[in-house]
């Protein structure tokens, strides 16, 4: 089984990449190997939900898929070229995030990764007495939860027919590894690419974030992709398609990841206004996805905690100045405290960036306002305010602190351009 998934999983990166045109090669095959993951975990969550032996149900799936290649051979030339120019900056950025994350990793993870993703993946991992993972008693462990990253882990345990901690501490880096790549390669100018990269890299809170092996990276890692896909929707509205299918996965990470999912939607279909067929292609592509996560929603996951607790106070939360003291000591402490380079970089863009493009002001709303509605839930959260900010403000901004990276650096080098051509 495992000689069949990798199989499975390096033609179908082939097959992606080539469905992808434009951008950078490096980038083309991250998306194409996030791609494959995505459809994995569907696949998994559906044979599992329907009865069907994963094994058969992926040979399956690798039949028809290859059958496909071989009728369409003529259309497909398949090379690998390992990308020449600053590879091995690349190569030396990977090390250092690998030898990182390798400082604070810990096996099975922190607690939301023991109690939350492995737990629902060893109920994944068993065809008979999985959906036990819904019944009242683990309701502590969130079984809401999409089942993204706990269908990977499953996958990964059923491939090498046990119950090992190396498989969610490999899946811990791949997002890390990814960002990093995604913030290198983004940039014409491989300084500033360098220096968005090494912000990531010299932040031990980030990196200990990814090596607690949580959902929080993978999400920041698709949002970041997102985020990098629209700022080329200008230039290559055909990546439409390849757009919708990342920003819907980032619902079937986390529960978070839905409101990107409307946000990015919005602005996605703004940049693409004057392209009716990359706006149809892009919402055929969220189908999919979306599917596959409005069944597990209505078939099995129960009412989200946050929803299901009585909140009557509402409009007293709203009007209570405390509160909004409360979020902002926070917020000012969290950014001090754990995003020290967010002061310096905001101070350097306000005497450097004068202009920027319609496409990164869009980037640059959606993420204010997926920040913003992120601090109004807070506010009329039904939970205790305090505990609440002290155990998932900080993932938060996790999730979308690379895409500010990305949204800034790309307005710098906007600007810079702009400097260098007058001068």
């Amino acid at each position: 089984m495992t000689l069949l998934l990798i199989l499975t999983f390096l033609a179908s990166v082939l097959f992606w990449e080539k469905q992808i045109g434009g951008i950078p090669l490096t980038i083309r095959m991250i998306i194409s190997a996030s791609i494959t993951m995505v459809l994995l975990s569907c696949l998994y969550f559906i044979f599992i939900w329907t009865q069907i032996d994963f094994l058969w149900g992926l040979s399956i799936a690798f039949v028809l898929f290859l059958s496909y290649l071989i009728r369409k051979r003529k259309e497909f030339s398949f090379s690998i070229q390992f990308p020449n120019s600053h590879s091995i900056l690349w190569g030396i950025l990977i090390s250092l995030a690998i030898i990182y994350y390798q400082k604070y990793v810990i096996p099975w993870g922190g607690w939301d990764a023991v109690a939350i993703w492995n737990l629902h993946a060893k109920f994944l991992a068993d065809n008979n007495h999985w959906h036990d993972m819904f019944q009242h008693p683990l309701a502590w462990s969130h079984p809401d939860y999409p089942l993204f990253l706990p269908s990977l882990i499953a996958m990964g345990w059923k491939a090498l027919n046990e119950i090992n901690y190396i498989v969610p501490v490999v899946l811990g880096v791949i997002p890390l590894i990814g960002i990093i790549s995604i913030l290198f390669f983004a940039f014409n100018n491989k300084f500033i690419g360098v220096i968005a990269a090494f912000i990531i890299l010299f932040d031990h809170h980030f990196i200990e974030q990814a090596a607690s092996q949580y959902a929080d990276t993978w999400l920041a890692f698709f949002i970041l992709m997102a985020v990098y896909l629209i700022s080329q929707l200008p230039k290559y509205p055909q990546l439409a398609w390849v757009l919708g299918l990342l920003v819907t996965t980032c619902g079937w990470i986390k529960n978070e990841g839905l409101l990107f999912f409307i946000l990015a939607s919005g602005i996605a279909l703004i940049a693409l206004k004057n392209e009716r067929k990359a706006c149809f292609q892009y919402l055929i592509s969220c189908s999919p996805v979306l599917l596959v996560l409005v069944m597990f929603k209505i078939t099995w996951s129960p009412t989200n905690d946050m929803v299901s607790e009585t909140n009557t106070s509402i409009y007293t939360k709203l009007g209570s100045w405390d509160r909004y003291e409360l979020i902002l000591q926070f917020l000012k402490k969290t950014i001090l405290d754990d995003f020290p380079f967010i002061p310096g970089l905001i101070i350097f863009g306000i005497f450097l960036i004068k202009k920027t493009s319609p496409i990164i002001l869009l980037i640059g709303l959606l993420i204010v306002l997926m920040f913003g509605i992120y601090l109004g839930i807070y506010v009329i959260t039904p939970k205790d305010l305090a505990w609440h900010l002290s155990t998932s403000f900080y993932r938060l901004m996790h999730q979308i602190y690379p895409s500010f990276l990305l949204c800034y650096f790309l307005a710098v080098e906007q600007n810079t351009k702009v400097y260098l051509s007058e001068n």
